[in-house]
């Protein structure tokens, strides 16, 4: 493919998916050389659906190669990425975690050669050459099925998922939280165990799924969205990405957040405030809040919030005006989750009937519940 034919088949795809950047194909011209960083970039965002956990089978820790497409997938999620048909892998397995650390060695040539014969996989740069030993699993999975349709994906999906992205957990290997964003019909959910936002959206999927937090960050608001598919699994197709991720029950996680909104006393006392004034206060202190976490303090009296940052250098605090009338609190809150909620509302309503303190907003069709922290 030429650079003037695939400049204009990038300006056809923006024109008819509304002007939205696509990633360069990774195939330089008719030599069939690959441009290095471009490979190394897909490689490195499909490796994110590669299996971490230690005991699993070897097939879920490798890229498979089946001839001009890149694959990767467990039992549970998979994605797959499609280069021009001119190139040709053949049929094979290397591990995920060895390949990319030798391309790393590689990032500085700007094309690099792939070839596959006698059981390795060898790589070439001007002068610079590397071969990996192929994986040979013991067992040998098939990518699922594909669909033999898709539908067009709602326009504001990636709108809705924008909406609660920021409190998702990314922790993949968490068992005790939902890694990514929970969709149950139409409403959206993410929670990062200290804070919980829900989305009600104008979007009907018919059924649940998580979205992995790794897919969030690969199909983008930017991506060239093509379709997607639900029959056991929910499937997107987007750019020359192909995804999946199983339907599943909801989670014990899901009933848990929940009752945790519906749980919440929705008529305590209401806090409303100036958000630009609350925002630079928070930015003010954030310098000696505590830890990681960014522990701080919140105090609330009458028409008064004060903001405390403390760690062993010192003590930061800001006072600033607010409509408040309940009984006075002081509680530890995570100061850039206390920072995510107030940017999305103008007030909260504040429960601490039960040792922990909960602040609950409301904004539109988005709630957010925020927990204080333990002592």
């Amino acid at each position: 493919m030429n650079s003037e034919a695939a400049k204009k088949a990038w300006a056809t795809r923006r024109n008819n998916q509304g002007a939205q950047p696509v990633p360069p194909d990774i195939v330089e011209a008719a030599d069939r050389r690959i441009k290095t960083k471009e490979l190394y970039k897909v490689l490195k965002l499909c490796s994110k659906f590669v299996t971490k956990r230690e005991f699993t089978s070897l097939g879920f820790k490798c890229f498979r190669f089946e001839k001009n497409v890149i694959k990767v997938f467990s039992k549970d999620k998979g994605i797959e990425y499609t280069m021009p048909e001119s190139y040709d892998f053949g049929n094979c397995f290397v591990q995920a975690d060895v390949l990319l650390e030798t391309l790393r060695s590689f990032l500085e040539k700007k094309t690099i050669d792939v070839e596959v014969k006698d059981g390795k996989m060898f790589l070439e740069a001007d002068g610079l050459k590397a071969q990996i030993d192929l994986a040979e699993p013991e067992e040998d999975f098939n990518f699922p099925k594909l669909p033999v349709e898709f539908k067009p994906l709602p326009p504001d999906f990636f709108g809705a998922v924008d909406q609660v992205e920021f409190a998702a957990c990314q922790d993949s290997a968490s068992f005790a939280k939902i890694s990514g964003i929970f969709v149950d019909g139409h409403v959206f959910y993410a929670t990062d165990n200290l804070m919980i936002a829900k989305y009600v959206s104008d979007l009907d999927f018919d059924a649940s799924f998580v979205i992995p937090y790794e897919l969030i960050k690969t199909a983008n608001k930017d991506s060239v969205l093509k379709g997607y598919w639900i029959n056991d699994k929910f499937w997107l197709k987007y750019d020359n990405f192909l995804v999946f991720v199983n339907v599943i029950e909801k989670p014990m996680d899901v009933q848990r957040i929940k009752n945790a909104l519906e749980t919440v006393s929705k008529d305590k006392p209401v806090c409303e405030y100036v958000q630009n004034d609350v925002l630079k206060a928070l930015k003010d202190i954030k310098p000696m809040a505590e830890g990681s976490s960014k522990k701080m303090t919140l105090e609330l009296e009458k028409n008064k919030m004060i903001l405390i940052g403390k760690n062993e250098a010192g003590e930061a605090s800001k006072e600033v005006e607010c409509n408040y009338s309940g009984d006075p609190i002081s509680y530890v809150f995570a100061l850039d989750f206390l920072m995510d909620c107030i940017k999305r509302s103008k007030k909260f309503s504040v429960d601490a009937s039960n040792g922990r303190c909960k602040l609950y907003f409301v904004e539109g069709d988005l709630e957010l519940l925020l927990i204080s922290l333990r002592d």
